[in-house]
């Protein structure tokens, strides 16, 4: 079994594709922090005087490549149900939908 944090969980899965998008405030607030934090990063790296020995690019994406996985963690965490790849919801609800590529069409 996954460990889930304690609660109600703050996002829900996408019905299609991976990942995850909030539906409680909670959720939408850290969704905020996160974008706030990439923000401030920037006008750090990119606005302030550093040392000519730390590049202001690496230093940015270093940072921001941090405050990304502490954020998709705490998002993975607090998700109702599992992260993969999904189709799509079918009317039953039961499976996820195969989508057929045009590929496949021309074959038939």
């Amino acid at each position: 079994m996954l460990f889930r944090l304690p609660g109600r969980p703050w996002f829900k899965p996408h019905s299609y594709g991976f990942g995850a998008y909030p539906v409680t405030w909670e959720g939408w607030a850290l969704t905020s922090i996160y974008v706030a934090g990439i923000i401030t990063f920037a006008q750090a790296a990119f606005e302030r005087p550093l040392s000519p020995e730390i590049p202001r690019l690496a230093l940015f994406a270093g940072a921001t490549a941090i405050l990304t996985v502490v954020y998709a963690i705490f998002v993975w965490l607090k998700t109702d149900g599992s992260w993969r790849w999904r189709w799509g919801v079918p009317p039953d609800g039961k499976t996820d939908v195969r989508v057929i590529s045009s590929r496949d069409d021309r074959r038939r």
